[in-house]
């Protein structure tokens, strides 16, 4: 699942086929699950927290051979497709179809290409910084999600029939391939989706830093330039806003369920 959506996030931000599901044990690919687990050690660890003591240490090492992996790989697209667009600009989407019956669209780093701002474009490293972003966010996260669905409706046999009885509904027995349109239209499986990303949000916690003083419905003063966290995983199983939290129940996000919720009850990735 991980290779399947770092595939399909090559594909939406840069246009480009990095193979991972036929090659695993790329360059690219290796240095990718590298920097995530870096990333991931890091985070735990008390001591690799600290700049100094992590610079010592062989990850960093590793860190640094990696992101020269990634960047290079990422500054030779930009490039490519810069001249590429030189040659022959990208028209914005229009109302066509193309064959899975959804809207042509402009990947997200053509997007940033032809973004000016005061008449300029954007710096080559921005633009870098946000593709990487993309890509990195994008397919760990979205493949967490994916696994995590898989793991609920393995558990619920039930739940996982309700979907195949809707596609059926819709897509009839033909084997065709979805639309975006078909989608749209099965329900059920958006309350699924929902519930498992109640249950296992692809973020848990979230770190935010305050601008001005905030105060809270408990009237506890939060000082300016503070950095809070948003617990969204405890938010998420609050018996309070879920009664039974540990149940999986996708018509909790039924239309008559969702009637009245808080809107910040739900913070899903």
């Amino acid at each position: 699942v991980t290779l399947y959506a770092l595939d399909v996030i090559c594909e939406a931000s840069m246009n480009t086929t990095v193979n991972a599901q036929k090659d695993a044990d790329s360059e690219y690919v290796r240095s990718v699950k590298e920097m995530c687990r870096i990333i991931l050690y890091r985070s735990l660890s008390p001591i690799k927290m600290w700049d100094t003591f992590y610079n010592l240490s062989r990850d960093s090492q590793k860190e640094k051979k990696a992101l020269h992996i990634l960047h290079g790989f990422t500054n030779s697209v930009i490039k490519n497709r810069s001249q590429e667009l030189e040659k022959d600009p990208v028209k914005q989407p229009t109302a066509e179809e193309d064959e899975v019956g959804s809207k042509k669209r402009v990947t997200f780093l053509d997007l940033l290409l032809q973004c000016r701002v005061d008449g300029k474009p954007l710096p080559h490293n921005m633009i870098r910084e946000e593709v990487d972003t993309f890509t990195f966010e994008g397919h760990d996260t979205t493949s967490s999600g994916i696994q995590f669905a898989l793991f609920l409706l393995a558990h619920h046999p039930d739940i996982q029939e309700k979907i195949v009885v809707e596609i059926r509904q819709i897509m009839g027995n033909v084997n065709q391939q979805f639309a975006f349109a078909d989608i749209q239209k099965m329900k059920y499986l958006e309350m699924v989706i929902k519930e498992c990303l109640r249950m296992y949000p692809s973020v848990p916690i979230i770190a935010r830093k305050l601008t001005t003083e905030m105060r809270t419905a408990s009237n506890y003063v939060i000082p300016a330039n503070t950095v809070t966290h948003v617990h969204i995983y405890g938010v998420h199983h609050n018996p309070l806003l879920y009664p039974n939290p540990e149940k999986f129940d996708p018509e909790r996000f039924s239309p008559e369920n969702c009637r009245g919720r808080h809107p910040f009850a739900y913070i899903p990735f």
